[in-house]
């Protein structure tokens, strides 16, 4: 592009000042680190604020006279700049869906869309005015990448349908990234080393997937390999977009008087604060001395509570509190079992108390005078002398409270106490133990003699 325009026309100037920005962001997209996902993103927002860049200035070329600017920022130039920077941020994209892990069927619609990118930049150079200004290596390169990125599609595509057992679809899918491969090598020349390299890897691994495909089907399969034109387009999925200068740019859209305030505005604004001021007023009146110092931003918490998080935090934050919550539970159940255990006991009591009331004439008799006056016509008084220590222990027994199981061992000591001394005489009391009157003294027969 030797060609030379001299010409006062705002509108090229601008064309031009496009087509430069538009050439920087290239330049910042190519000098990021495509290894990170950082630099793969700042990557392809360059790529897109080029793309954008580049359209802008085949808008701004429309206004000038025909014939009157370069080639370089006609609209057909431009147009073909901005796919070319588009296939690149799209390519960016799927470098980073591979490095992902991404399932083989989004990886070959990014592919593909990649791959149309390129077609139509290759379409755009190869067609008029833009034909005889570029050098045909250039266009080879283009032409290649095309191709490379329509069989890296069908690559991608035979994979998912491979995992799908698809193997006939299979078989023609990578057949016809192969010939894509086959037709530009024939046409490319002087291509870089580089892109030739990842274009020879890219067709080796597609002929090892297709033998292994056709082994199969021969072997297994035995399906009919249908032709190459029975199978549609690949579907492509488009991921990027031309950036628009003034988000690229990062321009304001305010205007010089933007920060004038209309007259109406500026009375609403006034009434607003006349209200806030009133109610300020009216909460201070109220005095909600808990509400007041938030409102204020005042956020400290108050002693109590700090402390309360203190502890918390000492007893093991939430398992501690937690904890001390069960503890209380268990507190508050044992008070209640305690209060149902004093009113049982109450309760007994008063039954207690009624009951000797009604036998605390009978139990305060002295039984051992009656049972002394009962057993005297029976048996001599000698043997009717009690121990001190017995009768103190029958004192103690019968002493208030006065308590059924009390009376059943007064009882019980008297009969032990009869028994040994009476000897031969039998004693049999009735079952109420307070009816000492009704006691029985029996004579038994002597044992005979021995011989």
């Amino acid at each position: 592009m030797n060609q030379k325009v001299c010409l006062h026309s705002v509108h090229l100037e601008r064309a031009a000042v496009l087509f430069n920005l538009g050439a920087v962001y290239s330049q910042i997209a190519l000098a990021a680190d495509l290894n990170t996902d950082i630099g793969i993103k700042s990557a392809c927002g360059a790529f897109e604020s080029a793309a954008g860049a580049f359209a802008e200035s085949g808008l701004a070329a429309k206004a000038v006279a025909a014939g009157a600017i370069t080639v370089d920022v006609t609209p057909e130039c431009t147009g073909m700049l901005e796919k070319l920077m588009l296939g690149q941020a799209q390519e960016c994209l799927l470098e980073k869906f591979i490095a992902g892990g991404k399932p083989p069927e989004l990886c070959s619609k990014v592919a593909r869309q990649v791959g149309i990118f390129y077609e139509e930049a290759y379409r755009a150079l190869c067609a008029p005015p833009l034909s005889q200004h570029f050098d045909k290596t250039w266009i080879s390169h283009i032409q290649m990448k095309a191709a490379q990125f329509h069989a890296d599609a069908c690559y991608r595509c035979s994979l998912d349908l491979h995992q799908a057992e698809e193997i006939s679809e299979e078989i023609v899918r990578l057949q016809i990234g192969m010939n894509a491969l086959a037709d530009a090598k024939k046409t490319a020349k002087g291509v870089a080393a580089p892109l030739l390299h990842s274009v020879y890897k890219l067709e080796s691994n597609m002929k090892t997937n297709l033998e292994r495909a056709m082994k199969e089907n021969n072997s297994m399969n035995l399906l009919q390999i249908p032709d190459v034109g029975s199978l549609g387009a690949l579907p492509a999925a488009c991921l990027v977009k031309s950036t628009s200068l003034a988000v690229a740019l990062g321009a304001s859209e305010q205007r010089p008087f933007s920060p004038l305030v209309p007259e109406g505005s500026m009375c609403d604004a006034e009434k607003l604060q006349q209200s806030s001021e009133i109610s300020g007023v009216r909460l201070k009146e109220m005095d909600p001395s808990g509400v007041l110092p938030s409102l204020e931003g005042n956020v400290s918490l108050s002693v109590d509570l700090k402390a309360g998080g203190e502890a918390v935090q000492i007893r093991g934050s939430p398992s501690g509190l937690e904890a001390e919550m069960q503890l209380r539970d268990l507190n508050r159940v044992s008070e209640d079992l305690l209060v149902q255990t004093e009113e049982v006991l109450q309760k007994e009591a008063c039954q207690d108390a009624q009951f000797w009331t009604q036998v605390g004439a009978l139990s305060t008799d002295d039984y051992m005078c009656r049972l002394i006056q009962l057993a005297s016509p029976l048996v001599p008084s000698s043997i009717l002398d009690v121990p001190n220590d017995i009768l103190l222990v029958i004192a103690d027994l019968v002493r208030p409270p006065y308590q059924l199981e009390r009376m059943r061992l007064v009882c019980k000591a008297w009969r032990n106490f009869l028994e040994s001394r009476l000897g031969p005489y039998l004693v049999i009391s009735c079952a109420n133990p307070t009816h000492l009157d009704q006691v029985h003294l029996l004579q038994l027969p002597e044992a005979p003699a021995a011989a």
